[in-house]
């Protein structure tokens, strides 16, 4: 550990007291109002938490990542191919999966009413329903309304039970590495690919109903959900505050770039062979082969420091706490407050006043309200996408080929946007914003050039050339930096919110086959609003709560998705022959509350920063 140069030396005279090291949970008050800063040294300062705790341990933690061996050393440069290969493997596999749940809700639907069951879907002589000859029945209002309405309870399904179970496995994030959520969603991604391969098969007895199994098997496992947690937290992890919104831009770069190939791989595959199960037989092979890449890669969570003697002393107490707390869940009341505890428990970081008043978070409300942005926003971008092929296919009449053009234009835009777009505006912010994370770091090189040089100069007399003045300045130049880069990244956040509701705006005012692809280029551009957004978040919450802060931004997304999941699918199924378009009013609405919510976090935030420039 290097010399803490702000730590208070004895007095001549005075006994030498040993270095008090700060606990990892005293990084909460970091960021405490630096005016309250206390004045503790023989002559000068000292100067605020944030210098002491938070930025010098990200300093050393990330000093010590260097000095590992490459193959040994966390960095992006591991998940951007495996963003990429994984992202490419969902992608292709996305758009014929609904195409086949599509195809087997249909099957089922005509057996119970004119008594011709289908067999099987593939590609051979003895098919009723194929890509090759489609059957214009499945796409009648009638039967999309019926999947739409399954569709979304399947979602529903998979929404609830990873509601259940995503707060406990996030939760080992903190305590068994990053790694392990990418694991469990690997082995789930691999057991659903190997289901819905056997789902259009004579061998299935459940027809339909098996995608029922295959959303709670999802669910169980946490589904997709826990790979974003665990990536954006290996980011933070391994990258400095500053940086850790451009690093977030480019895996978000290798995920466009595996979505727009695997889209199109998705269709063009599915287009020549007329199956739609030998996509899913490619991703298995696929997932085999990228989970033994990914043992390679290694585990990017910050080392805790050994237990105290204390604590080695109470493991006992510890082992009887925690086998009374297995007694108490045994009753029903029990197992209902572990699952509520278990849901709530990661929401309670974003309660009023959890996370201390700082330069980062303004007012105590600040956190709930940026969750509660995420959450309608989450809404309103879930309701669009689950209905976005039942919408297509009753409309215009798309195949699983016309499908892998839309997303691969999909991630054509999202490159497009993370290459050219989010760069270009990380120069705009930064040039024209007069108190940008430049101008902070300029102030801090001004107060540094008042030091004194001399290093001959004993300690006694470096510390008496500090006085109250200089400490503030330093305090005032370090929250500033902080402010403006949350600020920034803020500012995108709010940016991505506006595009979104311009993006459903558009496509609901049009109706067209052109206005969605507008649409969702506009909807790519927005996404830079959740990469801000988790950028802003790690950067607010201490650095030893961000697995738990990302587990509730999860835990929210999965309660929004399966709430809107079946709100939306309800209102398709009973609007779609009279107003197929009437999902995007609700859209519409939920992004327009989204943004007004916003704008007032912005004005917290302006009024902080006004306070701290007129420290």
């Amino acid at each position: 550990m290097t010399d803490n140069p702000w730590r208070r030396v004895p007095e001549r005279n005075e006994p030498d007291a040993p270095e008090v090291i700060p606990l990892l949970s005293d990084t909460e008050d970091d960021d405490d109002d630096i005016r309250g800063a206390p004045i503790t040294s023989t002559s000068g300062f000292t100067p605020p938490p944030t210098l002491q705790n938070d930025d010098q341990e990200e300093a050393e933690w990330l000093a010590s990542l260097q000095r590992r061996k490459w193959y040994k050393r966390p960095s992006i440069f591991w998940l951007m191919p495996f963003l990429m290969i994984f992202i490419t493997i969902l992608s292709m596999v996305d758009g014929p999966t609904e195409q086949l749940g599509i195809q087997l809700i249909c099957r089922d639907y005509f057996a119970g009413r004119l008594g011709n069951p289908v067999t099987t879907i593939s590609s051979g002589p003895e098919i009723v329903l194929s890509l090759k000859e489609p059957d214009d029945r499945c796409k009648s209002p009638e039967v999309i309304a019926v999947a739409a309405r399954i569709l979304s309870q399947v979602q529903g399904v998979r929404g609830a039970l990873t509601l259940l179970t995503l707060a406990k496995w996030t939760s080992l994030s903190d305590t068994h590495g990053r790694k392990l959520l990418v694991r469990v969603a690997m082995l789930a991604s691999i057991c659903s690919q190997s289901l819905l391969i056997f789902a259009p098969t004579v061998y299935n007895p459940l027809g339909a109903k098996v995608l029922y199994v295959n959303g709670a098997l999802m669910g169980l496992a946490g589904g997709y959900n826990l790979v974003s947690p665990a990536l954006f937290a290996y980011i933070a992890d391994c990258t400095s505050t500053a940086t850790r919104s451009i690093n977030m831009g480019f895996t978000s770069i290798s995920a466009a770039v595996g979505g727009m190939i695997g889209s199109y791989l998705g269709g063009y595959i599915t287009k020549t062979s007329g199956d739609l199960t030998l996509v899913n037989r490619i991703a298995l092979g696929c997932l085999c082969l990228l989970s033994v890449y990914f043992i390679l890669v290694p585990e990017s969570k910050r080392q805790s420091p050994p237990p105290s003697e204390a604590v080695q002393g109470n493991v006992r107490d510890s082992i009887l706490s925690y086998l009374q707390s297995q007694k108490q869940r045994r009753t029903p009341f029990g197992l209902i407050k572990s699952i509520l505890k278990s849901i709530l428990g990661p929401l309670l970081l974003f309660a009023p006043g959890e996370v201390p008043v700082s330069s980062k978070v303004p007012t105590r409300q600040t956190l709930l309200l940026l969750l509660a942005t995420r959450s309608l926003v989450t809404s309103a971008s879930t309701g669009l996408m689950v209905l976005f092929i039942p919408l297509t296919n009753l409309l215009f009449h798309w195949t699983a080929y016309d499908d892998g053009i839309y997303y691969s234009f999909m991630g054509a835009c999202g490159l497009v946007t993370y290459t050219i777009v989010f760069p270009i505006l990380q120069f705009v912010y930064k040039k024209y914003n007069p108190y940008s994370s430049h101008s902070a770091n300029q102030m801090a090189k001004d107060v540094n050039e008042d030091l004194p040089q001399n290093s001959d100069t004993n300690t006694d007399s470096v510390e008496n050339a500090l006085d109250e003045d200089l400490g503030e300045q330093i305090g005032a130049s370090s929250s500033v930096n902080t402010l403006s880069t949350v600020k920034m990244d803020l500012a995108f956040y709010i940016m991505g919110l506006v595009t979104f509701f311009c993006s459903c705006l558009t496509a609901l005012v049009f109706r067209s086959v052109p206005a969605l692809f507008v649409c969702e280029a506009l909807f790519q551009i927005a996404t830079i609003g959740s990469t801000a957004f988790m950028s802003m978040l790690t950067t607010m919450v201490p650095s030893n709560q961000t697995g738990r802060a990302l587990g509730a931004v999860s835990v929210v997304d999965t309660l929004s998705s399966t709430i809107a999941t079946l709100v939306y699918g309800a209102v398709f199924a009973a609007m779609s022959k009279t107003m197929p378009w009437s999902h995007y009013f609700i859209s519409v609405g939920l992004a327009a509350s989204a943004v007004g919510i916003a704008a007032v976090v912005w004005t917290q935030f302006r009024y902080r920063g006004q306070i701290l420039l007129d420290v």
